[in-house]
């Protein structure tokens, strides 16, 4: 399973990728993120870099438009967005992904 969350609100983001600073807590994604794609049917993309070609290219084609109503005010894949694979979380930075390791 492959779903991907963009993140409502940037305020916090501003020193993501700085010595781990700004990376969400698991309550911060709870409450600051929304899943706006679910690729389900993908099952065989496993590198988040190729879901940041996908969501960056052609986002009309894998975004939730109603997300909007929810708070999330981009399209296009950004720094702090987040990639859930396999129950695996990944973080886009400002070059690569890391992943998340909540407990």
């Amino acid at each position: 399973m492959i779903k991907v969350y963009y993140w409502k609100d940037i305020k916090w983001l501003n020193k993501l990728g700085k010595e781990g600073a700004a990376i969400p807590t698991r309550e911060q994604f709870e409450t600051d993120y929304v899943e706006v794609a679910n690729l389900g049917g993908m099952a065989y993309i496993t590198d988040p870099e190729r879901i940041w070609q996908m969501l960056n290219l052609e986002p009309e084609k894998y975004f939730r438009k109603d997300a909007y109503k929810e708070g999330v005010n981009h399209t296009s894949m950004s720094v702090g967005d987040i990639v859930m694979i396999d129950k695996k979380y990944y973080i886009a930075l400002s070059i690569g992904f890391v992943v998340l390791h909540w407990e």
